[in-house]
């Protein structure tokens, strides 16, 4: 099976890896696994703070060109539940699109899970979330099962609406980057560094600044 979450002996289990397979790649260990799911730019390991990745010298993902108060790029990806899902489909409601490395990794899954235990308050936002990487559509449906998330997850593994966003990094993963998408479309807010312990926080609180202006 050709998927980012652990493999033994055929079993896909959930939770952070210990030993086995990841992403088709042998691990030993879950320092490794950490190693893979790197969500900065040159491959830093995600659970680095943005203070710390600043302290290397690293404030941004320039290869990001789109600017906040652009027109957010179309795109159409197939979901966790195989359904075609298009950006323009959420016209009308705020879309929190974000980019992770690697479905069921430690960064990647705390990152999910906090969006999950705060999802009422996502939902009194009218807000949608949608999760997207290069893993394929079997590994987002477990990843999504072992951990209950309620948002879609769409597979990109062709990478072309990572090109699309400018998020496509080191490493042939996803950096870990999120925009914040208006009804009518537009990019109200980027962020090309993202903490996975504060990635929730900082969403839910620019969508109330965005509800005050």
């Amino acid at each position: 099976m050709d998927g980012s979450l652990l493999i033994f002996g055929g079993e896909l289990r959930c939770g952070f890896v210990s030993a086995g397979e990841i992403g088709g790649r042998a691990v030993r260990d879950r320092n490794e696994a950490e190693l893979l799911d790197y969500g900065s730019p040159g491959g830093f390991i995600s659970e680095l703070s943005v203070n710390n990745l600043k302290m290397t010298g690293i404030t941004e993902n320039k290869t990001i060109s789109i600017k906040e108060g652009d027109i957010a790029p179309e795109f159409e990806l197939i979901a966790d539940n195989e359904s075609t899902i298009k950006l323009s489909d959420y016209r009308g409601k705020k879309v929190v699109l974000y980019f992770y490395p690697m479905d069921d990794t430690p960064g990647c899954t705390t990152e999910a899970v906090n969006i999950r235990d705060a999802w009422e308050e996502f939902t009194k936002r009218d807000a949608v979330v949608l999760g997207v990487s290069s893993d394929d559509v079997v590994s987002h449906r477990a990843f999504k099962e072992c951990y209950a998330l309620p948002f879609k997850l769409l597979s990109d593994p062709q990478h072309v609406v990572c090109d699309l966003y400018g998020t496509w990094g080191m490493n042939n993963k996803a950096t870990r980057s999120t925009f914040l998408i208006s009804d009518s479309g537009k990019v109200l807010k980027i962020w090309a560094l993202v903490d996975p312990a504060e990635h929730a926080k900082w969403v839910l609180e620019e969508l109330d600044k965005q509800a005050r202006e």
